[in-house]
């Protein structure tokens, strides 16, 4: 598998990806292996239906589709570990190339996280100004604070 990677604005990447026809054909091996597991042939047990029997029973629209859409997927995935990518959303997929016998090429167009650079905050000096506090002030407050606290309760007597 080979993977370029291009930055098309600060905040999204173009993966091209190629895949390897060796890959394709592993991955279309677990493909009809699955659908195997899943499909009713008369003369076989379920799961144990041969590959080249698949074959002949599925539809191949479908079988392709389904080999397509893993290859990009697993592709895709190990772009986006190998590149360390921190991608926002899902990627907008442009297929160049596919044939089994030649391999898959793609874009992948991905919004990703934009680069943050921080600055050296160690460096700003900002100064505190103390003011004093008089004792009229702290009186002030505390009856405040009494006066919001205090509770109210009806008394019978004169």
């Amino acid at each position: 598998m080979e993977i370029n990677l291009k930055h098309n604005k600060s905040t999204e990447v173009i993966l091209n990806i190629s895949v390897d026809p060796e890959e394709a054909a592993e991955v279309r091996s677990e493909v009809l292996k699955d659908v195997a597991g899943k499909i009713k042939v008369q003369g076989f047990r379920k799961g144990h239906v041969p590959p080249a029997v698949v074959e002949k029973n599925v539809d191949k629209a479908e079988l392709e589709s389904e080999v397509l859409n893993r290859i990009i997927t697993n592709a895709y995935q190990k772009a986006v570990t190998e590149k360390n990518l921190q991608v926002l959303d899902r990627p907008k997929i442009d297929i160049t190339e596919f044939d089994l016998a030649k391999g898959l090429k793609f874009s992948a167009t991905v919004p990703v996280m934009p680069e943050i650079k921080l600055y050296d905050y160690k460096k700003i000096k900002k100064s505190l100004k103390v003011e004093p506090v008089t004792d009229e002030e702290v009186q002030e407050v505390i009856d405040n604070l009494l006066t919001r606290s205090a509770s109210y309760a009806e008394v019978r007597r004169k």
